[in-house]
This record gives C-alpha cells, structure tokens and sequence, in this order.
C-alpha cells in the first residue's frame, strides 16, 4: 500500500535524522567540555544555572577560544539543519498530492512547513 509506504519512510526519515541531530549536539558538547577543561574554565551546568537566583557578577566577554567554538558550532548545526532540509525536500518533490496530504495529517502542518520546518 502506498500509504504505509510513504508513513514508514516517514518515520525512518525522521527518526535518522533526529538521531543525527543528538548525535551531533552531543559530539558539540563533548567539544565544549573539552574547550572549557583547556581553558581552566568549570562546565557550565544548565540546570544548575538556571535554579539560581542570585545575579551573578558580569565576568566579561569569553575567552576567543570559546567564541571561535561556539561559532563552529551554530555553524554546523545549520549546515546539519539545511541538510535534512533538503532531504525533506526531495522527498516532498516525489511525492504526489494525496501522499503530500499524508503529512498534514500526520504532523498537522502541509508539506511545504514540514520541509521548512522538520517539526515531528
């Protein structure tokens, strides 16, 4: 059934590319870490900075070393983001219009969003 054909490699579709992103994300924050130990600098820890109340004193701009990592990072999760959108969109292109309206009742938006936006 063309249906479940185009349902399943939907789900392969998203599930790889989540999982590129994790993947991803997380080699960036094992890169992070490893910047952060070079530099002498503690780990930041999002949950624990973000329960704190007090205002913490401005330190300053950071060191180049971590805005040159940080940039090399926004840079590559956009190449990975424009990636996948471009699979979406190939994928989309093969698709006929009743098989196009699948993913807008599978993910609620129309297939051109779904490409834009990858929502899940």
């Amino acid at each position: 059934d063309d249906q479940a054909r185009v349902l399943e490699t939907l789900a392969r579709m998203r599930i790889r590319q989540a999982q590129e992103r994790h993947e991803t994300e997380a080699s960036l924050n094992e890169g992070l870490l490893n910047v952060q130990s070079q530099l002498g600098l503690p780990p930041e820890d999002a949950t624990t900075s973000n329960l704190k109340t007090k205002k913490k004193k401005k330190k300053g701009p950071p060191p180049k070393e971590m805005i040159d990592f940080m940039r090399r990072k926004r840079s590559i999760m956009k190449q990975l983001k424009a990636k996948q959108r471009d699979e979406r969109a190939s994928l989309v292109e093969t698709l006929n219009n009743l098989e196009r309206l699948l993913i807008e009742k599978e993910f609620g938006i129309v297939a051109s969003q779904w490409v834009s936006l990858g929502k899940s």
